[in-house]
């Protein structure tokens, strides 16, 4: 499947109306990477989220990554690996282009979204189009988890799911809620948490089995700047080396190993 080209590239959220004509959100860091797949990457960190992470900081934190349906300006995303418990809701939204008046390093006028779902408005700036390098979708080749990473030009966006249930380094109780958490419908992050019987310690480290990175790469792509992830160890660090064989799996690409 080739999409839409207007609908890929790296874009930054810079405004959302929750209810539609009040300004609810422009401080959170939110970006979507779109490939011409149809493989894409949402990463969603509050600013309160950069410099510490509370149990209450990152229940706020939102990522998830799938596949898009796109018929006419009617765009749905269908999550594979998401942050938060699944919900059972459809994410839906009627997308429409204008130019913007910003303009980027080259005093090019950038292409603006505008996105209206069920109650909310999103309007996001083109950060990166994929015209210098396209873009790419790898799948990670691990029995353990799911994993999806997404490039751009220079851009990168990796998320890596919870473990299934079956790793051997952490509690049974961490290990049997990282398979619920995946697979039980909840209200909420915060509501699933509140309704378990883990230590506050043991939910800290439940949340941190999950990653999702956005790079910024370096000339050869192996390595680079980590700008956000919701590991706070990664934070502003160097990004890994990145080693990987490819083979194709329905016009997709799946990566065979990652160094560290």
């Amino acid at each position: 499947m080739t999409i839409d080209g207007r609908f890929v590239g790296l874009w930054k959220r810079s405004l959302e109306e929750e209810p539609i004509g009040t300004t609810s959100d422009t401080t959170t860091n939110v970006y979507w990477l779109q490939t011409t797949s149809g493989v894409y990457a949402d990463l969603r960190i509050p600013s309160s989220c950069i410099s510490g992470r509370s149990l209450e900081d990152l229940v706020k934190i939102k990522s998830f990554s799938g596949y898009v349906n796109i018929t006419g300006n009617r765009v749905t995303w269908v999550r594979e690996i998401d942050y938060h418990p699944p919900t059972g809701f459809i994410d839906y939204g009627d997308c429409t282009f204008k130019e913007s008046r910003n303009v980027n390093h080259s005093g090019d006028k950038l292409t603006q979204l505008i996105e209206i779902g069920d109650g909310y408005l999103e309007i996001w700036d083109k950060v990166s189009n994929g015209c210098e390098l396209g873009t790419a979708a790898f799948r990670l080749s691990d029995q353990e988890r799911k994993g999806i990473f997404v490039f751009c030009d220079r851009f990168a966006l990796r998320i890596v799911s919870y473990r299934n249930g079956n790793a051997d380094d952490s509690s049974v109780q961490i290990r049997n809620a990282c398979f619920r958490l995946q697979t039980e419908n909840s209200p909420s992050l915060a509501q699933f948490l509140n309704g378990s019987n883990l230590s506050i310690e043991d939910k800290l480290r439940l949340l941190s089995d999950f990653e999702s990175t956005l790079y910024s790469l370096s000339t050869n792509m192996k390595t680079g700047t980590v700008l956000y992830s919701t590991k706070m160890s990664l934070q502003n660090k160097p990004a890994p080396i990145l080693k990987w064989t490819t083979k194709s799996h329905d016009n997709k690409e799946r990566i065979k190993k990652r160094g560290n």
